[in-house]
């Protein structure tokens, strides 16, 4: 919402919406929408629109985006990140949309394969923004298994393995 003030802001100063991404880009980084939704925005102020808030939808309001599930995705994406999105679907009895929708908008989750960094200052942005997405209890049982598995090695002279 705070960006979408700022594009409108940017509209009625008579910028160009590539000088408003730009703007964003260099006040948020890579937080910052993406030039096609500036562009998008662009186009409905000169369109008319003054209201910076999303349009009402029509249709039948989300049944499986609930806060259960949403708590449910997330506790297994914690337990095993490798789940695909269609095991997750099959086991929550949801379509792989609304899986998918959980992971991105609520989760804030997304494929991190594939990006394209044009510095290091966007590398370092980008890792720490997903490393403080991590809760720290999530850092905590991390540490406190890793310290239980250096004790296990430590018991069994070195002849400790897992296997999962």
């Amino acid at each position: 919402m705070e960006q979408r003030v700022n594009i409108k802001f940017c509209f009625k100063l008579g910028k160009t919406a590539t000088e408003t991404h730009e703007m964003l880009v260099k006040a948020y980084g890579v937080d910052a929408v993406s030039k096609k939704c500036v562009f998008e925005w662009f186009k409905r102020f000169r369109d008319g629109k003054e209201d910076v808030k999303d349009e009402p939808r029509s249709g039948r309001p989300p049944t499986s985006t609930t806060p259960d599930n949403i708590e449910r995705v997330r506790r297994m994406l914690a337990d095993d990140r490798r789940l695909s999105l269609r095991m997750i679907a099959e086991e929550l009895k949801i379509s792989l949309d609304s899986v998918s929708n959980i992971i991105r908008e609520h989760l804030q989750k997304r494929k991190e394969k594939g990006l394209r960094f044009s510095d290091i200052a966007q590398i370092q942005q980008r890792v720490t923004r997903v490393l403080r997405a991590i809760p720290k209890e999530a850092f905590a049982d991390s540490f406190q298994q890793l310290y239980n598995r250096c004790q296990k090695c430590i018991v069994t002279n070195g002849d400790y393995f897992e296997c999962q």
